[in-house]
């Protein structure tokens, strides 16, 4: 017997579940302010949470010795062998982010201005990053006009800016005690910088930081941050930042991004894999409650995954939280989706469908049934075939879905975004309603 619940009550029943957070920390002694703060947003949705040292795994029992949700919270500690080797035990788990179990150089800044610059989308917004591991190493990029002072040198993983300096003539070079680790960047004066938290497929509010000096970005949540007011500006910077974690396979990500005072174009500084959670100063500015907002996306997963409610349901509860965060115009083409009132327009025939199913994009199939169902024409005979390959296209970001016939679902791909899977989701959900009511 299928039993439909109101809103209020489909609340209760998320809020009384018995799952569990395993926050997997480092610290032993005194947790994080992240840490603490994650623990607290869980409580306040019933959730209980807990915080595992990451020393004290053992790899043949990870899967019993760890909650149904997990959340990395060191990031060179999540390279650790235990957790990278323990991937597979973890399948039943709902990760976040399950990228630094799978990818040892996620965090390394080196790998990411590399993966930038061999994508398409991101490529113009990539910084030329070379490893350097000594002073002749440096030298021999001089020499061969790929970097010119100043320069910027700093730790391959490094974190909150330490050791970050910029080298402005040779006698600085001498300077710099160890090399082995370092990588080295052409100096971009930044006319700003912004930190944009992506998370399941949504970016968040941006925070400028307030301060033009060099330097003042490292250590994130001691800085200032002016929330950015320009539209413009702001559809850029959640552009940029949502491809970016989404070419890296990131659910969450703090995209630090710099606009150039010479000329004006945008580069990414680096994709932070845990960024803090914390940012006392962001989130006063932004209004931001960023661990209340990784809360919400493990419970939205849930629904999906271990709950198993129907697709429509999670898709529809995850895009109303989160559909005020797109662009008006393609608020108002779901909301006129979803209520059926979309005029309709020549979309492929079901003979073509049948034809070539697999060359035709995802969204022109549940078009094309949409339009059929909304004129009130009989099911076409490939209605179950359509509903089910979306089915399949879930993405891993957030519950909405992608279309992984134009970007193969076990390759990079910037798609798996909110906006890129708004519309489908619209039309799955609107399909399903009307077939329901035949």
């Amino acid at each position: 017997m299928r039993v439909l619940v109101t809103r209020r009550v489909f609340d209760i029943i998320i809020l009384t579940m018995n799952k569990k957070l395993s926050i997997i920390d480092g610290e032993s002694d005194e947790y994080s302010i992240d840490t603490r703060l994650l623990i607290e947003a869980a409580k306040a949705r019933n959730i209980d949470a807990e915080v595992v040292d990451f020393r004290q795994l053992n790899l043949n029992k990870l899967e019993a010795s760890l909650g149904d949700w997990i959340f990395t919270r060191r990031a060179a500690e999540s390279r650790s062998t235990v957790l990278m080797a323990g991937r597979s035990y973890l399948a039943s788990k709902i990760i976040m982010n399950s990228a630094i179990f799978c990818s040892p150089g996620s965090s390394n800044k080196l790998y990411q201005q590399l993966m930038f610059a061999n994508c398409p989308e991101l490529s113009e917004y990539s910084i030329p990053t070379y490893k350097v591991d000594s002073r002749r190493d440096l030298d021999r990029l001089i020499t061969a006009n790929k970097l010119t002072l100043p320069i910027i040198i700093k730790p391959d993983n490094g974190v909150e800016g330490v050791g970050v300096r910029v080298i402005r003539d040779t006698k600085e070079m001498d300077e710099i005690g160890k090399w082995y680790g370092k990588v080295a960047q052409p100096f971009i004066m930044p006319e700003s910088e912004w930190r944009i938290y992506a998370m399941g497929g949504v970016s968040l509010s941006a925070g400028r930081n307030s301060s033009d000096r060099i330097g003042d970005r490292s250590r994130p949540g001691a800085v200032d941050y002016i929330t950015e007011t320009d539209q413009n500006t702001m559809k850029i910077l959640s552009q940029i930042s949502l491809m970016a974690a989404s070419w890296l396979g990131l659910e969450y990500s703090g995209v630090d991004i710099l606009r150039d005072k010479k000329t004006g174009k945008y580069h990414i500084i680096e994709a932070n894999v845990l960024a803090g959670i914390a940012m006392p100063r962001f989130s006063a500015s932004t209004k931001e409650n960023l661990p209340g907002e990784v809360v919400n996306w493990f419970i939205d997963r849930d629904k999906l995954i271990n709950q198993k409610l129907p697709l429509e349901q999670c898709l529809s509860d995850y895009m109303k939280s989160r559909l005020h965060r797109l662009p008006a115009e393609v608020q108002k083409r779901v909301k006129d989706i979803l209520d059926c009132s979309e005029s309709p327009r020549k979309s492929v025939t079901e003979s073509r469908i049948i034809e070539i199913f697999s060359g035709i994009k995802l969204e022109d199939k549940l078009k094309f049934l949409y339009d059929e169902l909304n004129q009130g024409n009989s099911v076409p005979q490939i209605a179950n075939i359509i509903l089910s390959e979306a089915e399949k296209f879930m993405s891993w970001a957030g519950n909405f879905l992608v279309d992984q016939n134009v970007q193969p679902y076990n390759k990079p791909s910037v798609m798996h975004t909110l906006e890129n899977g708004a519309i489908s989701s619209a039309y799955f959900i609107a399909c399903k309603k009307m077939l329901s009511s035949k």
